[in-house]
């Protein structure tokens, strides 16, 4: 990933909007999110830090699902808002019903009064998913809208090296790489008769047959991508293309947020 985006340099300046549909996602391109002020890089990991606070902290079910609903419009405003909703459908719902029969059914209380009304053990475990729920929807909308160069100068104006920069933008792709090789796998699999559909259940079916395709493949590629970036110095040139865009975030948009996120906080911590 990180030699396709450096490749694409020379291109970057006579084809901006072609880079943007190639190896930047759509965010990277001028959309509505554009019209948001947007924090700058030290204070969208702070306020992320801050409400994540108060988000653990706070035990008010109302105040979590207000910081909920304002990250899910956020990302949807991203452009972000299916792969949150993927978020939500694929591991939210089966957690959080799995502690809903924990709590509910088999303690049927909190930890602290165990056995005391299956309700409070529903309660607990309501308040438990939601700030899970509310937790995700900050990170993703917090660091999921940046992409290719713009995170690696997001991390990079933190203060990290650069090989702490490329290792990170790798993270934020590992799982769209597994998901890219996971249908390779299906495919294969299919073509040669070994699956009758491409259905969730039938995947559930064969996944521990894949899954050793699908680890040796990933760790050799793994293997290859740290000797290639070694070799072409890639870390290094990540962090001067990035350093040469144009800053996201201003003053202004660190206030606006600030302000949002610091009244946030002082309401869950105080609703406590």
């Amino acid at each position: 990933m990180l030699a396709r985006v450096l490749a694409m340099q020379d291109v970057a300046a006579s084809l901006p909007w072609k880079i943007g549909t190639s190896w930047v996602s759509p965010s990277e391109q001028p959309c509505q999110m554009s019209n948001i002020p947007q924090p700058e890089p030290w204070g969208r990991s702070l306020l992320a830090v801050i409400v994540a606070a108060g988000a653990i902290v706070s035990h008010n079910s109302i105040m979590l699902g207000i910081l909920w609903l304002v990250c899910f419009i956020t990302l949807l405003v991203q452009g972000e808002g299916k792969p949150a909703l993927k978020f939500l459908i694929r591991l939210w719902l089966p957690l959080a019903a799995g502690l809903a029969i924990v709590w509910g059914l088999a303690v049927r209380g909190t930890p602290d009064h165990p056995g005391s009304s299956a309700s409070s053990g529903l309660e607990y475990a309501g308040i438990i998913s939601l700030r899970l729920a509310a937790l995700a929807a900050l990170f993703q909308c917090a660091f999921l809208s940046l992409r290719g160069l713009r995170l690696a100068r997001h991390w990079s104006t933190m203060g990290l090296p650069p090989n702490a920069v490329a290792g990170l933008v790798s993270i934020f792709q590992l799982w769209p790489d597994f998901a890219h090789r996971t249908d390779q796998v299906v495919a294969a699999r299919c073509a040669r008769g070994l699956m009758p559909n491409r259905s969730f259940l039938t995947r559930l079916k064969q996944l521990p047959f894949s899954f050793r395709t699908l680890f040796l493949s990933t760790l050799g590629s793994s293997f290859d991508r740290a000797e290639r970036w070694q070799a072409e110095n890639l870390p290094t040139r990540l962090v001067a293309a990035a350093q040469r865009r144009k800053p996201d975030g201003t003053w202004a948009g660190t206030t606006l947020w600030g302000i949002a996120a610091a009244a946030w906080s002082i309401l869950a911590v105080q609703l406590h």
